[in-house]
């Protein structure tokens, strides 16, 4: 299969199969995919591959800050997850499943090449939740929003990052993060309180509000 790149929120990939989308709400069915994929049903996987793809693939850039290592790795976890099929584990969180198992093997070729292991979380786009920064008064606010996220440490940029873009629940976010779920809980509540201190506009501080402690 052919790495598809992140597209815009709202917009699908073109293919030939009926697929399921990564930012679509509801992906009830993405278990019963795992378990008809772990049994060897080819479609089942492509389902899977195209429902995560773009996640996959902007979180693989975000810590390895190199594209072509982002699509290397994608590319590698799927050939491994089909190649080894029946040996797969029942996972609670397919999402979480993937998105720990593509870290774990950016981290691993980055220390192969000797390279730094590298987090980047530079910005959230409200953008991409209806947020117009050619509106009047919103580029300010956003600008304000960006510069907020930026004083915020890296774990705690990271757990935005998974809850603001990838809709994680708490529980996914410490599987990903492989720390305990409270250590999450306290993450965010630091993150919100200094964006929220750092944040004028009503609209976007009860966006952060309603994303990130729902």
């Amino acid at each position: 299969m052919k790495i598809i790149k992140p597209h815009k929120k709202g917009r699908t990939a073109k293919t030939n199969e009926t697929i399921l989308r990564a930012e679509d709400p509801d992906l009830s069915n993405v278990q019963q995919l795992w378990q008809a994929f772990t049994s060897g049903d080819r479609s089942a996987f492509e389902q899977l591959y195209y429902c995560h793809i773009n996640l996959l693939y902007d979180y693989g850039v975000r810590l390895g800050r190199d594209t072509q290592l982002a699509e290397d790795c994608v590319q590698d976890l799927f050939t491994h997850l089909w190649a080894n099929h029946q040996k797969l584990p029942v996972v609670k969180t397919v999402k979480a499943y993937l998105l720990v198992s593509l870290k774990r093997r950016v981290y691993r070729k980055l220390s192969e090449q000797k390279k730094d292991i590298i987090k980047i979380y530079e910005t959230l786009d409200p953008g991409s939740y209806g947020f117009d920064p050619d509106t009047e008064g919103h580029a300010e606010s956003i600008s304000a929003l960006r510069q907020a996220f930026a004083r915020l440490s890296e774990k705690q940029k990271e757990v935005v990052y998974l809850r603001f873009y990838n809709q994680l629940t708490y529980e996914e976010i410490a599987e990903v993060m492989e720390v305990q779920v409270k250590a999450i809980y306290k993450l965010m509540a630091r993150a919100i309180t200094r964006l929220r201190k750092h944040i004028t506009h009503p609209i976007i501080t009860q966006l952060l509000l309603v994303i990130l402690a729902s």
